[in-house]
């Protein structure tokens, strides 16, 4: 067997709220190794979003939500993914038990940020939950006859304190978006049965070189440099039956694994901040909520402003510096 894994990330460019940062990871076939799975998944799934498409739609979360809307589309896909983890032990039924079960999100650490504090909320917010289950089993029912299997799927909220400090002490948000996915990646692949690899990672800020950080949390292998350049880079490393490609590219969500962890890092992401507007308006009720993008984000501290000091909120779990 061999693996198909896709990341990417949501919140990068925010002032206000966490960066998230998703993978998943998935058991395929060794003959579907480079292959498209949209192309295997036909009968379940789909790259585009129709309203009269019943298929399950798993694209790039950005043609699924746009901010302030209803979440269902997000949530159509992210809970029939859950439902087909093959590891899944748990219920994903409340904001808690995702963001600390996906998000890896330490809760004694939330329970230090005053709109996390005893905050929680049923799961979905918009989807019907037996639509939810229609599409699951579709897309179980179809992964099984191509012997295809989802093994993980989950992601890591960075939120503005660590965010900051890291800025402080280690260098930029680029670094810190590049080593929250390697760690990430690290980390699953390390839960891998042997087999060859294939990951596709969104571009990190620009950035064309990875050899030395890939180097860095893979230091027992010889990272071979196959292209730099602002359209790809790629690297490879391991023997013939146990290959790593990887390979960084700009708008890789026509790449199915890289779709759902885009879909994934989105959705929560936007369960952090709904979080984060309730506690604001709970205390200013006409208070416009906020996606937390620079413009907007400089337009809700200055409404907020008198808050933050009557509640003397710490600026480093507020604001995030860059």
């Amino acid at each position: 067997m061999a693996y198909l894994i896709g990341t990417d990330e949501a919140g990068y460019g925010p002032n206000l709220g966490p960066l998230a940062v998703g993978i998943s990871v998935w058991k395929v076939p060794d003959e579907l190794l480079n292959a498209d799975l949209y192309d295997h998944l036909t009968e379940s799934v789909t790259d585009k979003k129709s309203r009269s498409d019943t298929r399950l739609a798993i694209t790039d979360s950005k043609k699924l939500y746009t901010s302030g809307g209803k979440k269902k589309n997000l949530e159509l896909a992210f809970f029939a993914a859950l439902q087909n983890l093959s590891a899944r032990s748990v219920d994903f039924d409340d904001w808690r038990n995702v963001l600390q079960q996906v998000g890896n999100a330490d809760l004694n650490v939330l329970e230090t940020v005053p709109w996390y504090t005893n905050f929680n909320h049923d799961l979905p917010l918009d989807a019907d939950v037996v639509e939810i289950d229609q599409k699951a089993t579709a897309f179980a029912q179809e992964m099984q006859q191509q012997s295809i299997s989802l093994v993980d799927l989950q992601c890591q909220l960075v939120f503005p304190k660590q965010f900051n400090h890291f800025l402080d002490t280690q260098g930029n948000k680029a670094e810190l978006l590049s080593q929250t996915t390697f760690q990430l990646l690290q980390q699953s692949m390390a839960q891998l049965e042997p087999g060859c690899v294939s990951v596709l990672c969104d571009k990190h800020g620009g950035r064309n070189r990875y050899a030395a950080m890939l180097q860095q949390y893979f230091p027992n292998q010889l990272i071979e440099v196959l292209e730099e350049s602002r359209l790809s880079s790629r690297y490879q490393w391991g023997t013939h039956d146990e290959k790593v490609q990887i390979e960084f590219r700009a708008k890789g969500d026509n790449f199915l694994p890289a779709a759902l962890a885009s879909i994934a890092a989105k959705y929560l992401r936007e369960l952090s901040m709904m979080a984060f507007n309730q506690f604001w308006r709970s205390h200013q009720p006409d208070l416009k909520p906020t996606a937390g993008y620079p413009q907007d984000a400089r337009r809700f501290v200055e409404e907020v402003r008198p808050l933050l000091e009557k509640l003397r909120i710490p600026p480093e779990i507020f604001w995030r510096n860059k």
